[in-house]
């Protein structure tokens, strides 16, 4: 019998054998499950456990094997109450993964710095991320490689400098750009808090222009993907690297904190591709739709990705503070019934 998720296929060509392969699977992606206000119906310190919930019981029943979280787990200002009471919430919402036996790998997004023991709490809070990272980010940034990917989650505020112009540096590791380079899985995923590009925050990887092109050049010579929140919205977009291999982004930050309008796209000396928006008004969302809350699943074939976004339709996101969360989520995958990178 085959073990679990793999495809034996022999394939003889003179003396070389094409190894096995592996047969599809699933991980999901999510990211900004914060609140923004401590009283709002489906709001707990913290998290908006309501959307936050919701997704985790809906991915755990796709039957996905991993989990990414991008960052933003919880407000985390102190009004809120300690960094370890905020994710101790957002561990019990995210119970349906964590008990059903899904790896589950958040990085910190700028939240999670809002209180001075927010790394040593990190670490004694999810000492089961991979403890493989560079010296002074252990815990912090770190790499998996699982079936035929390699995912690298990294942090990009423990060495964030900015200088007298604006400009940020230490966001992006060389131990990062070095990880890249060097697997060998077909598939590399890197992820992190902020998006590559200035889509509603000015504070993104577009302010590190060194290190994000240095990024996309990494992952453009291996078909690479970066996944990213921060801008509270669903994007599917891509740009090129310098040689002109095109790098996909998901930004999957709409798993509950305030949604924001897609509005400073023109920032961008050279705006990325947009396929798909779902965003705060006056954004033109794709096909009209209105913001919805929600999370994507990719599916990883030997040669490509399909992937689903799943919009969490029956919560009103313009009406956090003052309604109910609705009793029984619905979901329904709206971004055009499945992509497939790369394009086709």
């Amino acid at each position: 019998m085959l073990p679990p998720l793999t495809l034996l296929i022999l394939v003889i060509a003179g003396n070389e054998t094409v190894p096995a392969q592996t047969a599809p699977w699933k991980f999901a992606v999510f990211g900004d499950g914060r609140s923004d206000r401590g009283n709002d119906p489906g709001a707990t310190n913290g998290v908006r456990w309501a959307s936050t919930r919701a997704i985790a019981a809906h991915a755990a029943s796709q039957r996905v094997s991993l989990v990414l979280f991008s960052g933003d787990l919880a407000n985390g200002n102190a009004n809120f109450g300690s960094l370890s009471n905020q994710w101790t919430e957002w561990k019990k919402d995210m119970a349906p993964l964590y008990d059903a036996g899904i790896r589950v790998l958040p990085v910190r997004g700028n939240h999670e710095v809002h209180q001075a023991d927010s790394i040593p709490t990190w670490k004694s809070m999810f000492s089961d991320l991979p403890q493989n990272g560079p010296p002074g980010e252990l815990g912090l940034t770190y790499m998996l490689e699982t079936n035929n990917a390699c995912f690298i989650g990294f942090d990009q505020f423990v060495h964030l400098t900015t200088n007298a112009s604006g400009v940020e540096s230490g966001m992006v590791s060389p131990w990062v750009l070095a990880r890249i380079n060097q697997t060998t899985k077909r598939w590399v995923f890197a992820f992190a808090h902020e998006a590559a590009f200035c889509g509603h925050h000015p504070d993104c990887l577009a302010s590190a222009p060194t290190e994000r092109d240095q990024l996309w050049d990494a992952l453009g010579a291996k078909g690479g993907v970066y996944l990213s929140g921060h801008d509270h919205m669903y994007v599917r977009h891509w740009a090129p690297d310098s040689k002109g291999n095109p790098v996909l982004e998901l930004v999957v930050g709409d798993a509950g904190a305030p949604p924001y309008a897609l509005d400073h796209e023109d920032a961008n000396p050279r705006p990325p591709h947009d396929l798909f928006v779902n965003a705060a008004q006056p954004t033109v969302n794709t096909n009209n739709y209105p913001m919805y809350f929600g999370y994507v699943i990719v599916t990883v074939f030997p040669d490509h990705l399909e992937g689903q976004w799943w919009a969490l339709t029956n919560y009103d996101t313009t009406k956090l503070a003052t309604e109910e969360p609705p009793a029984r989520a619905k979901f329904v995958n709206l971004d055009t019934n499945g992509f497939v990178w790369p394009m086709r």
